[in-house]
């Protein structure tokens, strides 16, 4: 049998100013290309990108997306696009969405706080909204909505902090924000 091969191109292209909690600039990441295998061949896209606008001292502005394409192919369940966790979809499971085609964008603001006496640290609350689309193959397509709030901290290993996310049914996740925002 035949084995597979991936011919593609990557890209990182990123001017923010932190990559834990960024308060300006643009990152964007993805790649390019074509699955050779036995169980057919399908050229794919995957990029997410983040832009971060300060309005002011105090308020930024903040826009992102993810896109995911197989061009029209039914992937495996292991070759699909995916979505949910604390940085796409954070209102659903991790990796809750697998899709042959998916796409999600949103924005928000970070509302800054004045620095702390004695830690350096200017905390921060967001506030964001994303929708996504996603083509799960037999299921058709669905659209879902993500809605979060979160508090927090810049710190050596990243952004800490919380965040709270709501779906469009309500249903409610919490999480702790360790690494990046």
């Amino acid at each position: 049998g035949r084995g597979f091969t991936v011919p593609e191109a990557r890209w990182i292209v990123n001017h923010q100013d932190s990559g834990g909690s960024p308060t300006r600039g643009t990152r964007s990441e993805g790649e390019a290309g074509y699955f050779l295998r036995s169980t057919g061949d399908y050229p794919f896209v995957r990029s997410d990108s983040s832009t971060f606008k300060p309005l002011n001292r105090d308020v930024t502005f903040f826009a992102l997306n993810n896109v995911g394409t197989s061009f029209g192919r039914k992937l495996s369940y292991f070759d699909q696009f995916i979505a949910g966790d604390q940085t796409s979809m954070a209102a659903f499971r991790y990796q809750e969405f697998h899709a042959n085609t998916l796409v999600t964008a949103g924005s928000g603001v970070i509302l800054h706080s004045r620095p702390i006496r004695h830690v350096s640290s200017h905390p921060g609350i967001a506030i964001w909204y994303e929708a996504g689309r996603f083509d799960t193959g037999s299921a058709g397509w669905s659209t879902h909505q993500s809605a979060s709030i979160g508090a927090f901290f810049p710190t050596q290993v990243g952004a800490t902090g919380l965040q709270l996310s709501f779906d469009e049914n309500g249903k409610a996740r919490f999480r702790l924000m360790l690494g990046s925002f």
